[in-house]
């Protein structure tokens, strides 16, 4: 879970395309028979609970974010006595397209608090993201984002619907733990409470096997740019102002890559990813609207109990 790291004067991920001068966000395919885009491809299959079918796999080169990554990275480093965390892990959300192709990336501002408070989630298990991710009506085609998250020295937790932030660390005044994490169902779940901890690396789009339109048309990823041969590498340029030598190059920690995918044959109108949970339009098991209904619930009861209890001995009182 460690990286090697070596200095280098390049801030982009030696896979990038190229990239014309002036641009800072730019999206591109995959080729489908790169090892890049197998390796991702497998990594979704065998963390669902059913049969899906990639249909394109699309990079996302935003600059600003990157760089914004990297500086963390790079801090982390330092901080962390040379041990860097980080995780390819699934993250879905209707809003794909403000968070990969905008200056914010993954903005804990506008997330919604969950078991763990407000934070950004993430996910070892596909299965888990699929419930939250986007879907489009017309192609029946589902588009999940597989981040880069730098999860450090991450704290196991029970659920705290209060959290805002890591707990400090082994009780330190001056240093917290950098992600908090745990346990969802059968997958583990990474929350962070800062937005330079992540990068939306890739759009994945895929369709399940059991549905419907399986064959037909393929949602057309608004964000996608076509590669132009022989343009200029924005970040090879020599008067590129955003190069201060002090970036590095790291080997990447695969994804988790758990049971193996099975089918949905209940011929329901369930989630076929999720068999026993509504699609998202409903909620979720683990919600925070759920978990603040849940909470209400229990507290009117044992508000009840006690009024119960007081009537009973304000009424034996009155008999005596």
């Amino acid at each position: 879970m460690l990286f090697r790291m070596a200095m280098n004067h390049d801030i982009r991920p030696q896979h990038w395309d190229p990239m014309s001068r002036g641009q800072s966000i730019a999206v591109y395919d995959v080729p489908n028979t790169s090892k890049e885009y197998i390796g991702i491809q497998n990594d979704l299959v065998s963390t669902s609970v059913a049969a899906v079918q990639v249909q394109w796999i699309h990079r996302v080169q935003n600059k600003l974010l990157w760089k914004q990554y990297s500086d963390k990275l790079a801090r982390m480093y330092t901080t962390n006595g040379g041990i860097v965390k980080e995780r390819l892990l699934f993250h879905g959300s209707p809003n794909f397209q403000d968070i990969c192709g905008s200056e914010d990336g993954f903005d804990m501002r506008l997330a919604n608090p969950g078991v763990w408070g407000r934070g950004n989630y993430f996910a070892e298990r596909s299965d888990y993201s699929h419930t939250y991710t986007f879907r489009d009506g017309t192609t029946s085609c589902y588009v999940m984002i597989l981040a880069k998250v730098l999860i450090g020295v991450s704290f196991n937790s029970p659920g705290n619907i209060s959290l805002t932030r890591p707990p400090p660390l082994n009780n330190s005044p001056n240093q917290r733990y950098d992600s908090v994490s745990g346990m969802s169902g059968n997958t583990r779940i990474f929350i962070t409470y800062s937005n330079d901890l992540s990068y939306p690396a890739y759009l994945i789009c895929y369709k399940m096997t059991n549905g419907p339109n399986l064959q037909g048309p393929v949602y057309v990823n608004p964000l996608l740019t076509l590669a132009a041969p022989g343009e200029d590498n924005l970040f090879d340029s020599d008067t590129n102002d955003d190069d201060d030598g002090d970036d590095y190059d790291y080997e990447v920690l695969p994804p988790y890559n758990g049971h193996q995918p099975s089918v949905n044959t209940t011929g329901n109108d369930q989630d076929p990813l999720l068999p026993n949970r509504q699609r998202p339009s409903a909620c979720c098991v683990i919600c925070g609207r759920c978990f603040i209904v849940f909470f209400c619930i229990l507290c009117l009861l044992f508000v009840s109990s006690v009024i119960f209890v007081v009537a009973m001995v304000l009424h034996k009182v009155h008999v005596i």
